[in-house]
Order: C-alpha cells, then sequence, then structure tokens
C-alpha cells in the first residue's frame, strides 16, 4: 500500500482491533471472576451458616471422642438435608491438627451411600489446598477456585470455623459446590454481553477510521499538492512551482505547516540558486574561452621564448669555448713574451762585453805603436774577438728573428683580442685598452727588432771586414802602423755602435717586461672572462631547463582550461533545464 492515508488507516484499525479484541478477553474474564466470586460468597454463606447451626457444646464432646453416635447420625442427616437443598456435592466437617493435616469427623452424605467418608478419612481437597484450612483456622472463610475431578467435575470448595462459646476455633465445615452453575452463568452473561460488546466495537471502529480517514484527507491536502509541485521542480519548471505554491492556503503552525514553510523558501532558494548558477556557468564560459585565448597566445610566446633561450644556451657554450681558447693562447703568449724578455737580456749582456771587448781592441791598437812586440799577439787576440762576433752574430740574428715573430704573434693575438672585447661590449672595454696597448708594444717591439738585425747585419759585415783586415795585418806586420790607425777607427766606430746596440737591446728587454705584465693582466682578465662564461652558461642552460618545466605547466594548464570549458558548457546545459 503506497498511500500513507491506507497505511495510517491500517495501522490504526489493527490497533483498534487488537485493543477490541482485548477488552472483550478482559470482558470475559471480567464475567469470569464475577461469576467465581459470586458463587464463592454464596458458598461462603452456606458454610457459615451451617457451622452456625451446629451446637457447640455436643460438637465440642463429639470431637473429643469421635464415634458414630446417634448424635453423629443426627448430625449427618442434618448436614445432608442441607446438601440436598443448597444444591453441594459435600457438605462434611473436619478436624485439622498442628501439621494442617485435615481429617473427616462427620460427612454429611445418606446412610445408604456407598461412597461416604469414614471418621478420621483424609479430604483430598483440603491437604492438597492447606491455604484452606490455614485461613479456617484464622477464623476466616476462605473458598478456592474452580477445581477439576475426573470423577465429580468442577466444584469450589469452602470452609467455614466452628467457633465454640469462648470464639476459638474448634473445628470447621467444608461444603464442595458444583462449578457447572458457574459455567453456565459465565455462558449466559457472555453470550449476552459479547455481541453486543462487538456491536459497539465495531460501530466505533467504523466512525473513529471514517472520522480519521475525513480528517487525513483533509491535512494531507497539502502534501499531495507539495508531491506535485515537487515533480514541477523535478521537471526543472521552478517558475511554475513558485506560482502553485502561492496559491495554497496553508495556515497552520503544525508540522504539515512548517513542511509547507520549508518548501517554500526551498524552492525560492533553489529558484534563485539556478539562477545565480546560469550567470555564473555564463561568466565561466566567456572566462575559460579568454583564458583559453591567452593560454594559446601564451604557450605560442613560450615556444618562442624557449626556442631563444636554446640558442642563447648553444651560444654560451660556443663563448664559453672561445674563452678557454683565449686563455690558453694568452697563457702561451705571455711564456712566448717571457722567453723574449730573457734573451733580450742575454743580447744585452753580450752587446756589453762586445763594447768592452772593442774598447780593449781600442786601448790595443793605440799601444801598438810603443808596443810593436805586442802587434802579433793583439793581431791574434783580435782575430780571436773577431771570431767569437762571428760566432754570435748568427745566433744574435736568430734570437732577433725570434722575438719578430713573437711580436707579429702578439700582434695578431692582440687583434683576435680587440675584436673579443668588441663582442663583449660594455664588460670588454677594459679589455679592448689593454689589447690596444699590446697591439702597439708588439709594434714598437717589431720595429726595434727590425732596427737591431740592421745593425747587427752590419755589425758582421764590418766583424768580417775586421777579421779579413786582421789577416792582412797579421800577413803586413810592417805596415801595422797605418793599419793600426785604420783599425783604431774602426774599433772606435764598433764601440760606438756596440754601445747603441747595448743601449737598444736594454730598452727591448724592458719593452719585452712591460708587454709581459700586460700579458699576464691579460691573460687574468681573459680567465675571469672565462669564468663569467661558464656562469653564464651555467644560468643559461638553468633558464632553459625553467623554460621548458614552464611550458609544460602552460601545457598542462591548457589543457585544465579546456576541461574548465567542456564543464562550464555542460553546467549551463544542466542549468538549461530549469526555467
Amino acid at each position: 500500500m503506497k498511500s500513507l492515508v491506507g497505511r495510517v488507516l491500517l495501522y490504526i484499525t489493527g490497533t483498534l482491533l487488537i485493543l477490541a479484541a482485548v477488552g472483550i478477553g478482559f470482558q470475559y474474564y471480567a464475567v469470569k471472576k464475577a461469576s467465581l466470586e459470586t458463587m464463592q460468597e454464596v458458598n461462603s454463606g452456606h458454610a457459615r451458616r451451617i457451622a452456625t447451626t451446629l451446637s457447640t457444646e455436643e460438637y465440642k464432646q463429639f470431637i473429643q471422642t469421635p464415634s458414630e453416635t446417634p448424635y453423629y447420625w443426627r448430625i449427618r442427616k442434618q448436614l445432608d438435608h442441607i446438601r440436598q437443598e443448597i444444591g453441594a456435592l459435600y457438605v462434611y466437617t473436619v478436624q485439622v491438627n498442628e501439621q494442617h493435616v485435615a481429617k473427616i469427623m462427620i460427612d454429611g452424605l445418606p446412610k445408604s451411600s456407598s461412597i461416604a467418608s469414614h471418621i478420621g478419612d483424609a479430604p483430598t481437597t483440603l491437604n492438597d489446598n492447606t491455604y484452606l484450612a490455614a485461613g479456617a483456622k484464622k477464623g476466616e472463610t476462605p473458598s478456592s477456585g474452580i477445581l477439576s475431578d475426573e470423577k465429580y467435575g468442577d466444584y469450589v470448595t469452602t470452609v467455614a470455623p466452628i467457633k465454640g462459646a469462648d470464639g476459638k476455633v474448634i473445628g470447621m465445615v467444608g461444603v464442595d459446590l458444583p462449578a457447572k452453575d458457574v459455567r453456565k452463568t459465565m455462558e449466559t452473561v457472555t453470550m449476552s454481553t459479547i455481541p453486543l460488546a462487538i456491536i459497539i466495537i465495531i460501530g466505533t471502529m467504523f466512525v473513529c477510521v471514517l472520522s480519521l480517514l475525513l480528517y487525513l484527507r483533509f491535512r494531507m491536502k497539502p502534501l499531495k499538492q507539495m508531491t506535485t509541485i515537487a515533480h514541477e521542480v523535478k521537471k526543472g519548471h521552478i517558475r511554475q512551482a513558485e506560482a502553485q505554491l502561492q496559491t495554497l492556503n496553508v495556515t497552520s503552525k503544525d508540522e504539515i505547516g512548517q513542511l509547507y514553510q520549508a518548501f517554500k523558501a526551498m524552492v525560492t532558494t533553489l529558484g534563485n540558486m539556478v539562477h545565480s548558477i546560469a550567470t555564473t556557468s555564463d561568466m565561466l564560459n566567456q572566462t575559460a574561452a579568454t583564458l583559453s585565448t591567452t593560454m594559446e597566445a601564451t604557450a605560442t610566446r613560450a615556444t618562442h621564448l624557449l626556442t631563444g633561450i636554446n640558442e642563447l644556451a648553444t651560444g654560451s657554450d660556443h663563448q664559453l669555448l672561445s674563452a678557454e681558447q683565449s686563455t690558453a693562447a694568452m697563457t702561451e703568449n705571455a711564456k712566448a713574451i717571457m722567453y723574449v724578455a730573457d734573451t733580450a737580456g742575454q743580447v744585452a749582456t753580450y752587446a756589453t762585453k762586445t763594447t768592452e771587448r772593442a774598447t780593449q781592441g781600442t786601448t790595443s791598437i793605440e799601444k801598438t805603436t810603443a808596443q810593436l812586440r805586442a802587434i802579433t799577439s793583439a793581431v791574434q787576440t783580435s782575430e780571436q774577438c773577431m771570431s767569437v762576433l762571428n760566432e754570435h752574430a748568427p745566433r744574435i740574428h736568430t734570437i732577433l728573428q725570434m722575438i719578430t715573430n713573437l711580436s707579429e704573434q702578439t700582434h695578431v693575438l692582440s687583434l683576435n683580442a680587440t675584436i673579443e672585447a668588441a663582442r663583449a661590449g660594455e664588460h670588454g672595454r677594459g679589455f679592448a685598452v689593454v689589447a690596444s696597448e699590446v697591439q702597439q708594444l708588439a709594434e714598437q717591439s717589431k720595429s726595434f727588432v727590425a732596427e737591431i738585425s740592421t745593425l747587427i747585419t752590419t755589425m758582421q759585415q764590418e766583424t768580417i771586414a775586421a777579421s779579413e783586415a786582421m789577416a792582412t795585418v797579421s800577413t803586413e806586420v810592417t805596415q801595422g802602423m797605418s793599419d793600426m790607425q785604420q783599425s783604431a777607427t774602426h774599433f772606435v766606430a764598433i764601440t760606438e755602435e756596440m754601445a747603441n746596440v747595448s743601449s737598444q737591446v736594454q730598452e727591448l728587454s724592458a719593452t719585452s717586461q712591460q708587454l709581459s705584465a700586460g700579458a699576464e693582466e691579460v691573460t687574468a682578465i681573459v680567465a675571469e672572462l672565462t669564468e663569467v662564461a661558464k656562469r653564464a652558461a651555467h644560468h643559461t642552460s638553468a633558464m632553459s631547463d625553467d623554460t621548458t618545466e614552464q611550458f609544460t605547466a602552460m601545457k598542462a594548464i591548457g589543457e585544465t582550461v579546456r576541461h574548465l570549458e567542456k564543464t562550464a558548457y555542460a553546467l549551463e546545459a544542466e542549468v538549461g533545464r530549469f526555467t
């Protein structure tokens, strides 16, 4: 049963039926109890009346020596008469000892009865229901409930005390009254009252159920209408549901009225919420579209940026390689310049020695006039000196050629350094100045070396001429005076030239030292540039990795935006169902 009214009616009807059954059962029990109590009261009256009819003095004498005396038979006949008068099964007197064990004294059956009990027989009913004798012994008149016996049927036993003149209990009278009258009374009362009770109950139930049905239908009408409105809300017709709610007239303050007010507020709130969701969905669609376009443009720019950073990283690697090569080249150049400086110092030493020897030759020639004998020795000495000069002249020429090569290499390196400084921009400005100074020094070194080479060549030629002259002097000693004068003139010229050579070689040595210091400074700058290039390459590589991660994240954001756009369209479609 789907209807709530039907279920409530079914529940209440079942409850009423249960209550009716309980009422009928209770009525049956009340009738039975009333009938039993009535019978017990009647039987108690019989028992008390019989007890009062007995002569207590005679009965007290009889129980002292019980026997079938004339008194016994007279009382037995009297009890039988009463038994037949009241319609009892048995009427008898009993004695109960301290252990509540009962013994029959006088049985009220006729003398001719074969079932009559004898004096001293134990009554089964009293011994089985000791509370009867105990109550009578206290002066009460207790009665049993309905007892059953296979032979005699149902009966009720009542025991009344027999009191003496002093009020003490001296014996008891028992009356067994058949209970068939009780059952007849119960059946009569039941058959006369229960049908009427059933008719009254059914009528009352019908009126109650009908009244309850009408009341429930009236009270449940707003719930049915709200159910119909809820179906309209389910279909998405919120505005129509609000209009129908306005037509309802629910003024009660009970649960249904509270439900109506809550339902009305819920539908209104739901309508406002759907309208707000629709507005938000539209804005979400527009925002998702704009964000999608922006993300696509950003992704494109990120792609270009990633390409540029990768190219910059490649260029930084090449620049780092060039800087490392420049460092190695400048280190070698510095070593070569140091070698040039050392060689120039040696040449200066040799030039000084040559000057000293030329001075000695001049002195020897001046002494030739006075010491003609020493001419031969002096000539030999001069020849030896000339031979040494001839030996050193090619070596000096070779050194000068090496210096010339070094100057040309320095000039080339200074040009390369100038080019690299121009590429470095603002950071390479100091390096460019140093490279320009190095270039000027290299050009000056080359010029000085060229002059020294010319002087050495001239010296070599003159040394050869001097050797030839010495040879001539050796063969023509007689012409020594005139030749000595000529030799003296030559030696003076040699001394002057060697002085010039020594001065120029010292200048070359100083220039080489300056060039060496500049080369060390350039090497340090190039090493610093190498470190800068390394850091730039590292930062460029890290920037490339960060840009790659950012590009990947932007692609993920783009996917999220596209999913958000799809969700927004789906939300707009769902909201569109509500009007």
